[in-house]
């Protein structure tokens, strides 16, 4: 594509998003908005995953008024169960991510380092708790390379913020649409006679041009509100958002798990040409913890992820600090 092309794509992308929301908005209030900011710069650094700024919505119900699964998530409904639970949410999220090699100054990129790529998606999550367990569907789509505005976007924070200008865009992956379904199941295994903590695992599979992984984790929290927020954290559990119980609860998590990952558009390249890439560590430990905290109809969560590979380039790639600003509307 062109620049010209690239730009409109870019736009055109956006529009049909906001459009989205518009739609849906009139049909049906939006119950919950987030806002939220990925940066490595939280942890003193500038490089591998180094941005990420994403606008979500929700809607959620209880009893008959549950909102239903929307089109996007069509291709594994037939996964879930048709009788309502104890809540069901709708939620929505376009975003875009960065990510650069460590020398960013450098015109010719390491090609042993994680290349420069930009991705700008739309997800559809889709999510029903029957108390002691809930369920999860996930269409994520979007796009990959010059299309995703991220060059440009990065290059005009660097200089807003008088950071250094990233010079190795020319060597970012190429354009290419991806894709990633996800199929997830929690469960609340453990509760605390206060109330006050409880353990929670997780599974989930997923496949796409995006990334195909097998995952599985634990959560230990402490708070309040616990038994109407923890459907939150099935969401993205690094950007955790207690929206559900926004009343002047709160609660802190840490959460330990694995992954098999057989590939990763972001390490492995373009799919279906040749680009740059680094070898794909098949086997990885993540590791997230953070602080929810709402007061009436505001909620801020703080937390940090960090995924660990046995190839120190991808580790440094994937830790990152991040922000979420939440307003519930009910």
């Amino acid at each position: 594509m062109t620049p010209l092309l690239n730009k409109c794509f870019f736009r055109y992308f956006t529009y049909i998003t906001f459009s989205l929301f518009s739609i849906s908005s009139e049909s049906l209030a939006v119950d919950a908005i987030t806002f939220t900011l990925d940066n490595d710069i939280f942890i003193a650094s500038d490089d591998g995953y180094t941005n990420g700024a994403y606008g979500s919505w929700y809607y959620f119900d209880r009893g008959d008024k549950q909102p239903k699964a929307s089109w996007l998530v069509w291709p594994l409904k037939w996964s879930m169960s048709d009788r309502n639970g104890e809540i069901s949410v709708d939620a929505y999220s376009i975003g875009q991510s960065m990510y650069t090699p460590k020398d960013i100054l450098a015109t010719n990129p390491d090609p042993n380092d994680i290349p420069y790529a930009g991705l700008l998606f739309l997800n559809n999550t889709y999510l029903t708790s029957y108390g002691t367990y809930a369920d999860s569907i996930s269409t994520t789509i979007g796009i990959v390379g010059p299309a995703s505005g991220a060059e440009g976007m990065q290059k005009w924070i660097h200089e807003l913020s008088d950071s250094d200008i990233p010079q190795g865009w020319d060597y970012q992956l190429d354009n290419e649409v991806v894709f990633k379904l996800t199929r997830a199941r929690m469960w609340r295994n453990w509760v605390s006679d206060n109330g006050h903590f409880d353990f929670l695992s997780v599974a989930d599979i997923g496949i796409g041009t995006l990334e195909s992984s097998i995952n599985a984790g634990f959560t230990l929290r402490a708070g309040d509100q616990l038994s109407v927020s923890h459907i939150s954290g099935f969401l993205i559990p690094s950007r955790t958002s207690n929206f559900v119980a926004a009343k002047n609860g709160w609660f802190t998590y840490l959460m330990l798990g694995g992954s098999l990952m057989a590939n990763q558009i972001i390490i492995n390249g373009n799919t279906y040409r040749d680009s740059r890439s680094i070898e794909l560590d098949n086997m990885h430990i993540v590791l997230t913890g953070g602080l929810a905290y709402s007061w009436d109809n505001l909620s801020i969560t703080l937390a940090y992820a960090d995924m660990s590979f046995t190839n120190d380039e991808i580790s440094s790639a994937t830790r990152f600090g991040t922000l979420t600003v939440g307003w519930l509307f009910r």
